[in-house]
């Protein structure tokens, strides 16, 4: 059933996180590995893992018949991934060559997360303006268009989902809902698998609550009403310092997000595993972080990502009888909504000198280069805009109509030969909308218009 896949899924992606280096020797892209290389772990395992990041990206339907289609059109002849890629995006409609250049012929993993939402309120509904940033990990190339759910809650049980579109290193969404939002994930779904695992469950008594490949067990205290518990672990260096603690070392390839709907009356502790193992089953985590004795770590917390990290109040560490065989626990009492993460005292390293880069709310880009580039016309559109290229060009531009809920509404190649683009609208809802323009990796254009 469902579950069991996402159990599978899930189990399948946090090895290929943890593990596919080890077992591969290093990292490796799913379509271009070595000779020697074709049985491995990055072929099968991550080949499972982005195709289940395939079907999020099409949807079911899509991804069923455009599969099926492949299937059928390309039986007994020799294929690659560049057809592949071709045919999956001529079938769905949805332009995949950014996936596929920085998925499938890329080593390494992307990391997706939710870095500012602001609120505003418009008559009856909220207005809702946020952030996603973009990490890379082990890989050097930003992708430049990525449908993700949003999923806002106005109660454990009431929320709502909205897909919006990803661009480059940092995005912005804006979007109205009918309740004000208590609590706001991330793909929590896992359609996605970017460099996170993420697990949430509905809790209504107490007792302890293991979150399995989350990495963390929770120890309910007190619970009046039923809540969402919500876990993320992110395989990904996490933020630095904005202001240095002197010797003191972040993790460098992993932290935890907690998060969910609750009420005052809701108490949990946490407990946040290290493991600094050679083991395959439990290891290779934490085996660049402790760097010596185990009594120098600590755990730290950041209510908001564009907050600094801060030891955490109240807490026991836990070696279990030894600080020298790299494994054990810290135990957070009284929990909160927040990033967690490990780091170690160690003034024999130097510090960290990476800047804290935020990821902020930007709205539309109105740069004179970005808005000199094509002229769009008319606006307000009814039936019909066109898109004038100003420029001659050699480059195939890739454009893309979103509406305000990110939701791709149109996207076409164009051509080097093409400098006039006739967009039909008599179809689409009205209301505002968003056209792009990239060329290969970049944002070139970015305006909004009006469809009526």
């Amino acid at each position: 059933g469902e579950d069991a896949y996402k159990n599978y899924s899930r189990d399948n992606h946090d090895n290929v996180l943890r593990l596919i280096h080890h077992n591969d020797g290093d990292y490796y892209p799913v379509s271009g590995v070595p000779s020697d290389k074709v049985y491995s772990s990055t072929v099968y395992d991550k080949g499972a893992d982005m195709a289940h990041t395939l079907r999020g990206i099409l949807g079911e339907i899509d991804f069923q018949s455009c599969i099926q289609g492949f299937l059928n059109d390309y039986s007994f002849q020799e294929v690659n991934s560049s057809l592949f890629e071709s045919y999956l995006s001529a079938c769905s409609g949805k332009d995949l060559s950014s996936f596929f250049e920085s998925w499938i012929f890329e080593k390494g993993f992307h990391h997706y997360s939710i870095k500012e939402v602001e609120l505003s309120t418009s008559d009856n509904s909220f207005l809702i303006e946020g952030s996603i940033q973009q990490k890379l990990w082990k890989n050097s190339t930003y992708t430049t268009y990525l449908p993700i759910d949003v999923t806002f809650y106005n109660s454990p049980t009431e929320f709502q989902t909205v897909q919006v579109a990803t661009y480059g290193p940092c995005s912005s969404f804006s979007l109205e809902l009918p309740f004000e939002p208590k609590y706001y994930a991330l793909d929590i779904e896992e359609k996605i698998q970017d460099a996170t695992v993420d697990k949430y469950k509905y809790l209504n008594q107490i007792g302890t609550i293991d979150f399995d490949l989350a990495r963390v067990i929770f120890n309910v205290k007190a619970i009046n009403d039923s809540v969402l518990m919500h876990a993320t672990h992110h395989y990904i260096k996490p933020e630095p310092f904005q202001e240095i603690i002197e010797g003191l070392h972040l993790s460098p390839n992993r932290y935890w997000s907690v998060g969910g709907v609750w009420d005052e009356n809701f108490e949990t502790d946490a407990i946040f595993r290290y493991n600094g193992s050679n083991s395959n089953t439990s290891g290779l985590l934490d085996n660049d972080l402790i760097t010596n004795s185990e009594d120098s770590l600590v755990i730290l917390f950041k209510a908001k990502p564009q907050d600094d990290w801060e030891i955490v109040d109240s807490f026991e560490l836990n070696t279990q009888g030894s600080t020298q065989n790299k494994t054990g626990y810290f135990e957070v009492f009284n929990a909160q909504k927040g990033d967690y993460v490990l780091a170690i005292f160690n003034k024999q390293l130097p510090n960290d000198t990476l800047q804290f880069m935020p990821c902020k709310y930007t709205g539309l880009i109105k740069t004179d280069r970005l808005m000199g580039f094509a002229d769009i016309s008319p606006i307000p559109a009814q039936g019909l805009f066109k898109i004038a290229i100003k420029n001659k060009h050699n480059k195939v531009f890739q454009v893309k109509v979103n509406n305000m809920l990110g939701k791709e509404v149109f996207t076409h190649r164009l051509n080097p030969n093409e400098s006039v683009l006739d967009v039909y609208t008599d179809k689409w809802l009205d209301g505002a909308y968003i056209v792009t323009i990239y060329a290969e990796s970049s944002l070139v254009f970015n305006q909004k218009i009006v469809v009526n």
